[in-house]
């Protein structure tokens, strides 16, 4: 069994990104059974997560995505305190097609090979949460699975209508709007965080469009950093 390979990153500044090489581990497409079945349901009906989070500099950030420049790679960062600690590059396939709505289980078990063991307090992941006609986007999957706060952050608007400041199914608040630059971005609850928190870390965590652990994660898996 080929051994898990992962480079930690003791304070590092953006500034070095460029030295950093995260090693790709070998093809793999093998998932557990398991968390697929936290997939056959759901429930409209959430425990309440009032509680903030504690935002301090010692409070380990990450972020999952995939890029699909050649064969599709995962990327996870940690960051702490806007300085990256860990990175993990995770080559694989990704079989199942692209459906709206279905990103769950064309990244799902890609995104979870990569997070794998990392210490992280918060994940913000690279799609939908709760804003999501079943409730089950990739962020909440994903959460349910690691058990883990996490925060949804799309691009692009999959389901419900604006309001304002916010995404609703009727009279469900189920998202919320954010003027980042020119063109918004959509946070949602991902699992374990309330929709209030969700949008504070998000607005903290974001430079320019999207978040930052999103954003190097997705530099750094397609070759760019």
């Amino acid at each position: 069994m080929a051994s898990e390979q992962e480079r930690s990153v003791a304070s590092v500044g953006l500034g070095a990104l460029a030295e950093q090489k995260a090693v790709e581990e070998p093809m793999v497409s093998s998932f557990p059974h398991s968390c697929f079945l936290l997939t056959s349901s759901y429930f409209k009906v959430f425990p309440k997560f009032d509680k903030p989070l504690n935002v301090f500099s010692t409070m380990l950030v990450a972020g999952v995505d995939i890029s699909y420049r050649g064969n599709p790679v995962a990327c996870a960062v940690v960051m702490k305190d806007f300085k990256l600690v860990k990175v993990r590059k995770v080559g694989g396939e990704v079989n199942f097609p692209y459906i709206p709505g279905l990103l769950r289980f064309r990244e799902g078990p890609l995104m979870l090979k990569a997070l794998a063991g990392l210490e992280f307090d918060v994940l913000f992941v690279d799609g939908n949460g709760r804003l999501h006609p079943e409730r089950k986007g990739l962020a909440t999957f994903i959460g349910e699975v690691l058990d883990k706060p996490t925060i949804g952050v799309a691009k692009s608007l999959l389901f419900g209508e604006v309001k304002g400041n916010y995404v609703y199914d009727g009279k469900e608040r189920i998202g919320a709007v954010l003027k980042t630059r020119s063109r918004p971005i959509y946070v949602s609850v991902g699992h374990k965080i309330s929709l209030e928190e969700a949008v504070r870390l998000t607005k903290k965590y974001t430079k320019y469009r999207i978040p930052e652990p999103i954003r190097l994660a997705h530099l750094i898996g397609s070759g760019c950093l």
